[in-house]
């Protein structure tokens, strides 16, 4: 009985001794295995928005690096290229001048290039009786703008070279076709000529009459002439001889 009596002392002794201890641990602050305590979950919170503070820290950081506050995107188009005929096309390329904060993103309704020129330039092709509406919309946070330009087949108008004139070829007839010093001889001209010229008979330079139509020439053959030869000479050069 007394050994029964004994381990019944002795359990309850652990039993309170047990309570007792857990009562301590907890005045402690020492957590039980498994069991969070309510200052952990405080602590656990203050990280968690540090760490929201800190991500939305960055952000701002980030925003303010590319510009500060946000404005709104602005977009117009210009024709940096073109019309120049490729082929049967008439090709065109244009760019987006823009500006916001942070930096707009830009997007073309069609580019035939496919963005082998950058984001901000498109190019068109076109027909000839083709015409296309181009637009292009730009966004950023703060919102967005478009533009549009209405692009038709043209081409520069080629100019033509200017092609040199041919002179018609001069000759002339001459009559009568002998005779005696001091007659007249007349010579037509197979053309009008109004560049200086001048009439040898046997290289001695003739005086001569001219016509109204600057077709006719007459001359009088030299005294002491016998036979002989007539040649024109226009600005310096030999025409032909008779």
């Amino acid at each position: 009985m007394r050994k029964k009596r004994l381990f019944i002392v002795l359990a309850i002794i652990t039993i309170f001794a047990f309570f007792v201890t857990a009562a301590t641990c907890n005045l402690c602050g020492i957590k039980p295995p498994g069991e969070t305590t309510s200052t952990e979950s405080n602590e656990t919170g203050a990280e968690s928005e540090k760490e929201v503070t800190k991500i939305t820290a960055k952000e701002t950081e980030e925003a303010e690096e590319e510009g500060g506050t946000a404005t709104m995107p602005t977009v117009d188009i210009e024709r940096i290229y073109g019309p120049v005929k490729e082929g049967n096309l008439c090709v065109q390329r244009f760019k987006a001048n823009v500006t916001g904060s942070p930096k707009p993103t830009i997007n073309w309704n069609h580019d035939d290039s496919n963005g082998a020129f950058g984001k901000d330039i498109a190019q068109v092709n076109l027909k000839a009786g083709e015409e296309f509406d181009l637009k292009v919309t730009v966004t950023n946070s703060a919102g967005s703008a478009s533009a549009k330009r209405h692009v038709t087949y043209e081409l520069p108008t080629e100019t033509t070279q200017p092609t040199e004139t041919t002179q018609p070829a001069l000759s002339f007839t001459f009559s009568p076709k002998s005779g005696p010093a001091g007659t007249e001889v007349q010579l037509t001209l197979s053309v009008p000529v109004t560049s200086p010229i001048t009439l040898y008979y046997n290289n001695q330079i003739l005086p001569k009459k001219v016509s109204a139509d600057s077709k006719t020439l007459t001359v009088t053959i030299p005294a002491g002439a016998s036979s002989g030869y007539f040649e024109l000479k226009l600005d310096g050069q030999v025409v032909e001889s008779f």
